[in-house]
């Protein structure tokens, strides 16, 4: 039977691991590396697909494009 006291020191080792790890991570991943990835994202996988997607269909369908601009306009300056 393990008592409180092993309980204890078992938690405050896997604490300390996870600091350890989550320190590693932190040293690894800088902000211009979380933007080259999101920016890969975008341009290859299915996120560019989207916006190359969207970006055809505005060109297509101007009119449509301009009134739902205006009215996302008009209703976030609204007060």
């Amino acid at each position: 039977m393990t008592t409180s006291a092993q309980l204890e020191s078992r938690s405050e080792r896997q604490r300390a691991q996870f600091e350890e790890t989550l320190d590693e991570l932190r040293s690894r991943m800088t902000p211009g590396q979380v933007v080259d990835q999101l920016t890969d994202y975008v341009r290859d996988g299915s996120g560019g697909a989207f916006f190359r997607n969207f970006r055809a269909q505005c060109m297509a369908n101007p009119v449509p494009t301009t009134l739902v601009s205006v009215g996302l306009a008009w209703f976030m300056f609204a007060s």
